[in-house]
């Protein structure tokens, strides 16, 4: 798993008079192992290949979201890595970006993305 960590320094001020140094380490997780559903199998027996990338249910496409993965097949976090950057932040090159489910969206929450919003 590949994270961010960032170090924040800003000042704050109390009366104008006595302004103080703060800093901050924020650490931000850039991939994620992708959720697969034990109910996978079944479905993709039962309706083939197409539908959610976790769980293999078919679904409208005005109802899915997307999950970004990359060549190691993990999920990459939008809000931080695309194409360009992906190689460079998790040392992998993308592989594109896949349909979930809104059900299995609720596993990945900060890994999927609405592409008309």
């Amino acid at each position: 798993m590949y994270n961010l960590t960032l170090s924040l320094i800003y000042q704050t001020s109390r009366k104008a008079q006595n302004h103080n140094q703060m800093s901050e380490t924020i650490t931000i997780q850039l991939t994620a192992e992708l959720y697969r559903s034990p109910m996978k199998d079944r479905n993709e027996d039962k309706y083939g290949y197409g539908g959610c990338i976790c769980c293999n249910k078919p679904m409208k496409e005005t109802d899915c979201l997307y999950v970004h993965m990359n060549e190691n097949w993990v999920a990459l976090n939008p809000q931080f890595v695309t194409e360009e950057n992906c190689l460079e932040l998790t040392g992998a090159n993308s592989q594109g970006c896949f349909p979930i489910g809104n059900d299995c969206a609720k596993k990945m929450k900060g890994f999927v993305f609405n592409p008309n919003k």
